[in-house]
């Protein structure tokens, strides 16, 4: 298959665990590679609008480390009027950019260029194709996170910035027997911090019970995503 974005195969990835395309064994490969950009589109529609606040300012910049594979995620806002948001993702050599409704945040334009610098402009897919394929991946995705259980404690500290900020803390957990959970990762988050969720971190937000999903506030640690370095402006 040809190369299109390097997220394009993050998520692509992600989609070939949780979504099974009917028929495959009778499709070619390009046919195969349309339904994967169908999903990844509908994926970037879909989670759109729990990503990003309405809250956001031009200016308004997040950056983020992916411990596991050190990858550093810049999200930034280019451009606000009375109709749309401009956000702008880079990690490694590719750039994203999506233009946002500004009272819904469903996705006006997606456009982005890959490490060769080739643009690539998706085609948008209507509500119904949106939902249909959403349906197909969370009916996976409930299965690897049925048995995930969000507590939420009390706060914790964390420096950014150079500055002490407290955060909500809440913890993942999963059972390892009856009546008995054992805690593998947490959820760190902060009202002064724009929400602008990385797309390393978007996919669970298909999971109707993830805490990020319709939190206002922004996201600072998460499992191996960290935030480095963040700028608001008011």
């Amino acid at each position: 298959m040809k190369k299109i974005f390097n997220f394009v195969i993050f998520i692509l990835i992600l989609l070939t665990c949780f979504a099974q395309i009917d028929h495959e064994e009778d499709m070619t490969d390009e046919e195969i590679e349309r339904e994967g950009q169908k999903d990844m589109v509908a994926f970037m529609q879909y989670t759109a609008p729990y990503r990003f606040s309405s809250e956001l300012s031009v200016g308004d910049r997040v950056e983020y480390i992916d411990k596991f594979n050190n990858e550093l995620y810049l999200i930034e806002v280019l451009e606000k009027n009375e109709k749309f948001l401009l956000i702008h993702e880079k990690f490694e050599d590719n750039e994203v950019y999506l233009k946002l409704d500004i009272n819904s945040k469903k996705v006006i334009a997606f456009w982005g260029t890959d490490e060769s610098g080739n643009i690539h402009v998706p085609e948008l897919l209507n509500d119904v194709e949106i939902d249909l394929r959403i349906q197909r991946m969370s009916a996976n995705i409930d299965l690897i996170s049925e048995g995930l259980k969000y507590t939420i404690e009390s706060t914790k500290n964390v420096k950014i910035n150079g500055k002490d900020i407290e955060c909500d803390r809440i913890k993942v957990q999963i059972p390892i027997q009856e009546n008995l959970n054992t805690e593998i990762g947490e959820i760190l988050l902060n009202e002064d911090i724009p929400k602008m969720i990385p797309m390393n971190a978007s996919y669970e937000l298909i999971e109707e019970k993830n805490p990020i999903k319709n939190s206002s506030k922004g996201l600072v640690e998460y499992m191996d995503i960290e935030l480095l370095n963040v700028v608001k402006n008011n």
